[in-house]
């Protein structure tokens, strides 16, 4: 107590020694660190042992106490602030200063982010005396919605009136693959989160990228997903068809390109060293996918290669003969001098044999001893006291 009270006197006798001074120095409107420095400088410093001396000019501030011990030397009000640092509140938002000795809080809504700037999340930031706040964009105000393919957004609500941004406009041009009849039969649109495939309409065209199909447009399958289907086939490109080769395979066209099936049973075929089947009772067709010969049916007409068979069909791949002949054989003459005739036989055709007995036959030696001449069973001629049967023959 004693030392406060001779710091005090000392201090008010030194005062009382110069000129007193104006309490507000500096005209700031009261009593601050500047009109302390003003005051050192004019009247020199008031050296207090435990007290910093107040050097504005090199240290930019005085130390506490001493600004307090030397203010109080002053008259009038002390100053809220002397410099800007002595202002600084806690929120960033705030500009702080000091001006004529009060501190200005001036609110700076640029550092709180989110202002009327367009983005995407459709808030705007403000300070007020609490911080950094929140409020949503008003309706319709202008927005980016970050989305390549939209060509134009503005603010509006969620079903929670939740702020956000919204497309108004699409471009599907920005996303590629349009209705253009590719294969895969989906366009990618252009939404709200941005392209995305829907399918293309059933019917549309496309190009399955099947050389052998027409024509082929967009169809669904058990799944209702969407895919490029051939409508018309052309089995031709295929090659392969049902040409009488030796593979009996058969080439189509489908709807993943050309295949090949067996040609059906019966089709023909060419071995290349098989007979073609005319006159024969069997033929090159096609059976489970390879050539062979083939019977043809029971009753064909066929031809067995005898001269005096007629009506000849096919049996069990075989060629039967259907009725004979003799006639077709040579020498049927019953009349003439010798006693062979010929026969159509089975299997053999014309084979020799001999006349009916009794049939007429010529022997000088019977004519000459006044005797007739008739054929025997062994095919010779010889002479009998009977005339021969009429067999109608000139005489």
């Amino acid at each position: 107590m004693n030392t406060c009270k001779s710091l005090i006197t000392l201090l008010l006798a030194a005062t009382t020694a110069m000129a007193q001074p104006e309490p507000d120095m500096d005209d700031s409107g009261c009593v601050d660190l500047f009109d302390v420095a003003l005051f050192q400088e004019q009247f020199g410093t008031i050296e207090i042992p435990g007290i910093a001396r107040c050097d504005f000019q090199a240290d930019g501030h005085c130390d506490l106490l001493d600004h307090t011990s030397l203010v109080s030397v002053l008259r009038g009000p002390i100053c809220e602030c002397a410099v800007d640092a002595e202002c600084a509140d806690s929120y960033p938002c705030t500009m702080d200063d000091c001006y004529a000795g009060t501190c200005r809080h001036a609110s700076n809504d640029s550092v709180c982010g989110g202002l009327d700037d367009t983005d995407a999340d459709c808030e705007r930031g403000y300070c007020d005396v609490t911080g950094c706040v929140t409020v949503p964009e008003p309706v319709g105000s202008p927005c980016d919605d970050g989305v390549d393919c939209t060509t134009a957004s503005e603010c509006t609500r969620d079903l929670e009136n939740q702020p956000h941004c919204g497309a108004t406009a699409y471009d599907d041009s920005r996303c590629g693959n349009q209705n253009d009849g590719d294969a895969d039969c989906t366009q990618e649109l252009c939404g709200g989160l941005g392209c995305f495939e829907y399918p293309e309409p059933v019917g549309s065209p496309c190009d399955d990228g099947v050389d052998c199909t027409t024509a082929s447009e967009c169809i669904r399958d058990l799944e209702n997903q969407p895919y490029c289907g051939a409508t018309a086939y052309d089995d031709s490109r295929c090659g392969n068809q049902n040409d009488s080769d030796a593979d009996c395979m058969e080439g189509l066209c489908g709807g993943a390109g050309c295949f090949e099936i067996p040609e059906p049973v019966g089709a023909p075929c060419d071995e290349g060293n098989a007979e073609d089947g005319d006159g024969d009772c069997t033929k090159n067709a096609c059976m489970s996918g390879a050539c062979g010969l083939l019977n043809e049916p029971d009753g064909s007409p066929c031809e067995d290669g005898i001269a005096c068979t007629a009506s000849d069909y096919c049996a069990g791949g075989q060629c039967a003969a259907g009725i004979y002949i003799d006639a077709a054989c040579p020498n049927q003459d019953h009349c003439d001098d010798d006693c062979i005739q010929y026969y159509c036989e089975p299997g053999q055709g014309c084979v020799q044999g001999v006349e009916f007995e009794f049939a007429p036959c010529r022997s000088l030696f019977c004519d000459l001893n006044g005797l007739y001449s008739a054929c025997n069973v062994t095919g010779g001629c010889e002479c009998r006291s009977q005339p021969a049967p009429d067999f109608g023959c000139p005489p």
